[in-house]
């Protein structure tokens, strides 16, 4: 019988929360007994009501998201909680301490655009990022084009940086640009340097600094989905798995 034991403690195993940043707030939310018998799951990138509610219509007991529930304050959501437990659902977070691991989702992200000798760089108290030479070295448009075709990026994407060819890319996923900057040692003309959520004064030191950097959007954390789908199906495949993606409609006008 699969119980919420057996995956939490699987789930925590394959990746320690002590990998995870001293802000962050992964774990579990826990409606109910341990050893509940789980037969389906739902993976997501947040868990929002719709989310929670969607839960509900499949009768699912337990919700895998990347991000744990915050509000813009940067506070648990409580509204969300009281959701999941007048529903009976129970949650588990699994953020920075995936993103850390050494075989988590930057790992994940750099098997993806294909990067060789690739190593990765861990830094005191503010995340990790992976480095990897280009197995094609292409002109800058041509690079970017194809890290949007590796990891499914539909939307725009943001650049600032030389037309040069690129040997050399730099990924730390989600907001990572506080983390890449100080990494600068890694980084020269000929490399890219790939992260989401760019505020103003990043490009300007990045244009300062004539790095070339990328900004593929916070979202592209949606591998995390895949990753943890990939890792569940291989230990619990009688687990029904359900993955919901991001679906934010951001217009352009």
């Amino acid at each position: 019988m699969i119980t919420l034991k057996k995956i939490y403690r699987y789930l925590i195993k394959l990746f320690p929360l002590k990998y995870q940043e001293k802000w962050d707030k992964s774990g579990i939310i826990r409606n109910f007994d341990w050893d509940t018998k789980i037969d389906k799951i739902l993976i997501c990138l947040d868990c929002t009501k719709n989310i929670i509610r969607f839960a509900k219509t499949k009768n699912i007991k337990l919700v895998i998201s990347h991000h744990p529930i915050f509000n813009k304050n940067n506070i648990i959501d409580e509204s969300n909680i009281k959701l999941l437990k007048k529903l009976k659902i129970s949650l588990i977070s699994l953020h920075t301490n995936v993103d850390n691991h050494p075989l988590g989702l930057n790992y994940y992200l750099s098997n993806l655009l294909n990067f060789k000798n690739t190593f990765q760089v861990q830094m005191d108290d503010c995340g990790s990022l992976y480095v990897g030479n280009l197995k094609n070295k292409k002109n800058t448009h041509d690079t970017i084009k194809l890290i949007c075709e590796k990891l499914n990026i539909t939307h725009h994407v943001k650049y600032v940086g030389n037309n040069t060819i690129i040997e050399r890319a730099i990924i730390c996923s989600g907001a990572g640009f506080d983390v890449i900057k100080n990494a600068i040692n890694y980084y020269d003309t000929r490399t890219i340097l790939i992260t989401g959520d760019i505020k103003w004064h990043d490009w300007l030191y990045a244009d300062q600094l004539k790095l070339n950097l990328l900004d593929i959007g916070h979202d592209v954390e949606k591998h995390f989905i895949e990753l943890i789908y990939k890792n569940l199906q291989k230990i619990f495949p009688c687990l029904k798995i359900y993955k919901s993606f991001p679906s934010i409609s951001i217009k352009l006008y």
